[in-house]
């Protein structure tokens, strides 16, 4: 009797010593794991202004510039939207080596990869509708003022070959896609949402993802883009799911003029309406495609609402939830990084800008 009862005592104090054990790696991975937002943002910050120093430097770097030869175009795309991203994705995953399951609890259901398609394709064309409609009764001046210049430039090889083609979708839509999705909504959001200020998160992120083209005419697509894509990730869909959405949503964005043109040179007949009849159909037509995302919008706001909750509770890291009021300093200090970081790409921008 007695030996079983030492025994007993003796596995107590075992699984008492793994208790603390797994409680002091939690707490460690939890500290950790509050700086990869900040360092994620610093480092975007740093890289993007030294390659925007290169380019005042070496005017064979300068994004986007014309008229510019067909390697240079793709060469900035693979720095841009490539390698640098890639590389500090490299960096944290090598010093913070997070846990996997800070994304892997997030589901990927067919239900929520038809409707993030639907909702990327239709937001994108619902975006271009909506600018074509600002110019049309003047309130602003040309349209490609507002598209991303990073695909834009790439419109003219979309006609030339297959192969062309395929080239140019993969450097405008493919390389940004599976490269920024899992560092901005993996490595970035996830961590922040583990804290109270949750919709200062949601802010950051999205506001992050439209200041790294360093582009001021794509400024308010990608801020459309990545609050879609949050808001996919925040309902309990995985990566997979928001990198559906984005790349939908850029392929539609590239091809948007092209359809547009053909829908109003063929199907509308602009050219036979008066120019308020062609501003009215401009705007039953963005009414018709805003009714088409809504399902999208319904299934990510509505029907998974209870899923959402559930879902983002598994989807954060418990244990920085419970030494989340022990790490409330170095929380600041990630705070101030971070918005440190957002200011530098801001003025990197400006300068791009004015320059």
């Amino acid at each position: 009797m007695s030996d079983k009862q030492n025994s007993a005592k003796n596995d107590s104090l075992i699984v008492l010593d793994q208790q603390a054990d797994d409680l002091m790696k939690e707490r460690t991975e939890a500290q950790r794991l509050q700086y990869v937002p900040a360092v994620i943002a610093q480092l975007l910050a740093v890289l993007l202004m030294a390659f925007t120093l290169l380019e005042n430097f070496f005017t064979a770097f300068s994004l986007f510039s014309q008229p510019a030869s067909w390697t240079t175009l793709a060469l900035r795309q693979v720095i841009y939207f490539g390698v640098i991203p890639l590389l500090v994705l490299v960096i944290v995953l090598l010093i913070y080596k997070p846990s996997p399951s800070l994304v892997s609890r997030h589901k990927e259901a067919p239900l929520s990869l038809a409707s993030a398609l639907l909702l990327g394709l239709v937001s994108a064309f619902a975006y271009y509708i909506l600018i074509e409609q600002l110019y049309r009764i003047g309130l602003i001046n040309q349209v490609s003022n507002y598209l991303p210049s990073s695909l834009t430039i790439f419109s003219p090889f979309l006609r030339i070959s297959a192969g062309r083609t395929l080239a140019a979708l993969i450097f405008t839509v493919f390389l940004p896609t599976i490269c920024l999705t899992p560092l901005l909504l993996g490595l970035f959001l996830t961590p922040l949402l583990g804290s109270e200020r949750r919709l200062l998160s949601l802010s950051l992120t999205c506001l992050l993802g439209a200041l790294l083209p360093l582009d001021s005419a794509a400024f308010f697509a990608y801020l459309l883009l990545w609050t879609i894509l949050s808001q996919i990730y925040l309902a309990g869909s995985g990566l997979i799911t928001a990198a559906l959405a984005c790349g939908g949503y850029m392929t539609t964005l590239l091809y948007a003029p092209t359809i547009f043109n053909l829908l109003s040179n063929r199907l509308i007949a602009w050219q036979s309406t008066s120019k308020l009849q062609g501003t009215l159909l401009v705007f039953a037509l963005l009414l018709i495609v805003l009714i088409l995302g809504l399902p999208g919008v319904f299934h990510f706001n509505l029907l998974n609402r209870e899923q959402r909750r559930h879902q983002l509770a598994l989807s954060l890291q418990p244990h920085m939830l419970k030494h989340l009021e022990k790490t409330k300093h170095r929380s600041v200090l990630s705070w101030l990084l971070i918005i440190i970081a957002v200011i530098l790409l801001l003025a990197v921008l400006l300068a791009e800008h004015l320059i």
